[in-house]
């Protein structure tokens, strides 16, 4: 009587895939997340007589619902792929705020008979805007506070803060729709300062 075929023997001759079987305690490999690719849109632009041609012009609209879910998917890629290292993400975060004077001040800068400086306080994202009169022992005037502008917006940046050379104004641009673009609020650039005290 023949001897009977070992098991990978019968597996062969019933034309059965065998899968590969791992060593106990070797992680078996998992298919690594593909990146969501973004697909080319023709489109041709020129400036100053020199054309261009850019595939992706079409990522520029925001109220398209395709560009959404690729960031979306991006997204969600970065996610899955930052997943195994987040607990180490938290860490080197909570290492980096540790070192961190979040309550500090700026080295004021002299301008005439004013003293401009910009502070940070405990709990608050953006700095404070501030100058006093004659010394730093004077009391303080807030000129702009970047974390009341950016109540009820989900992204802030100030773009731009002048004072006017009299010392009687202000003027600033922000951006809350994450252009890059500053614009001036409206309906007017420039505010009076706190005080008209000084030259």
């Amino acid at each position: 009587m023949p001897d009977a075929p070992f098991p990978q023997q019968a597996g062969r001759q019933a034309g059965a895939a065998i899968a590969p079987i791992a060593p106990a305690g070797t992680a078996v490999p998992v298919a690594a997340p593909q990146p969501p690719v973004a697909p080319r849109r023709s489109h041709a632009t020129a400036f100053h007589g020199i054309a261009r041609q850019d595939d992706w012009f079409w990522l520029r609209d925001r109220e398209d619902p395709e560009v959404r879910r690729y960031l979306e998917a991006e997204n969600a890629y970065t996610e899955c792929v930052m997943a195994p290292v987040r607990a180490l993400e938290d860490r080197l975060y909570r290492e980096m705020v540790a070192r961190i004077q979040e309550t500090d001040l700026s080295v004021p800068e002299r301008d005439d008979d004013w003293l401009y400086y910009h502070r940070t306080e405990e709990g608050k994202q953006y700095p404070i805007y501030c100058r006093r009169h004659g010394s730093m022992e004077a009391p303080e005037e807030i000129l702009l506070d970047e974390n009341v502008l950016a109540e009820g917006h989900a992204y802030f940046r100030l773009g731009t803060f002048e004072v006017s050379p009299d010392h009687r104004r202000v003027a600033y641009a922000v951006d809350t729709a994450a252009t890059r673009l500053p614009v001036w609020p409206a309906p007017q650039f420039a505010r009076p300062c706190a005080s008209t005290a000084g030259p």
